[in-house]
């Protein structure tokens, strides 16, 4: 009975990894399924983020940008920024990723605690967390030869530091996407952009998107390179 219940936990524990590592190769396949599903209101992109910025009394920008899936919102220069597609097409796709968006740009404009303090330490961490693998290489160094251990354990202090900040800052994102992901989905239903039915398709989407993050958070651990 104990081998059974230990067998289905690591089962579970890896379908879980598989699906996290995955979320990439999942969410293009979604996307590009979702992106030839027209919404309910027939509206592009570009007009469900105007109809945003009214309904949910944003003041913002919507801008364009070449590539696929690489939207995004600027709360530094409060602009939406839309995908050529998404910002043309009509798609239940485009309304899902508009509005996920939309999500952000209330976070910003209520202040909300969790929203301001992954903006600094995102900020924070891409200017100083770079230094953290040459410094923990340094101190090290240093604290292994027996090499001013008085300024090597100061100096593995701040990689360390450095460290955790970095790893907190992508654990922070996790709770942000989805709170993102829920007020714009709201926004999709409260407005008839899309129905019950097509508001599966749409959850369904924005929940794999959440799960990039998740695997963002775990690549931190790893470390591997972080998706841009």
């Amino acid at each position: 009975m104990l081998y059974a219940i230990i067998a289905i936990a690591v089962f579970y524990v890896i379908y879980f990894f598989v699906s996290i590592f995955n979320s990439n190769t999942r969410l293009e396949k979604l996307y590009d399924k979702y992106i030839k599903i027209t919404n309910r209101k027939k509206m592009s992109g570009s007009e469900i983020a105007f109809l945003g910025r009214k309904y949910l009394e944003l003041n913002i920008k919507v801008a364009k940008r070449n590539g696929k899936l690489t939207d995004a919102y600027s709360h530094k220069k409060k602009v939406i920024i839309l995908s050529e597609e998404v910002c043309d097409n009509r798609s239940i796709a485009a309304a899902g990723i508009v509005a996920h968006e939309l999500g952000h740009a209330v976070q910003d404009k209520n202040r909300s605690a969790l929203f301001v303090v992954n903006a600094f330490l995102k900020k924070f961490c891409s200017i100083f967390c770079v230094l953290a693998l040459p410094l923990l290489a340094v101190g090290l160094t240093m604290y292994f030869c027996d090499f001013y251990l008085s300024v090597a354990i100061p100096i593995l202090g701040v990689a360390i530091t450095l460290f955790l900040l970095n790893i907190l800052q992508n654990l922070l994102e996790i709770p942000l996407e989805h709170n993102a992901s829920t007020v714009g989905y709201q926004f999709l239903l409260d407005t008839d952009v899309i129905d019950n039915k097509d508001g599966k398709k749409v959850k369904k989407l924005l929940k794999v998107a959440e799960k990039t993050y998740m695997a963002d958070f775990f690549k931190t651990l790893i470390p591997i390179r972080r998706r841009k």
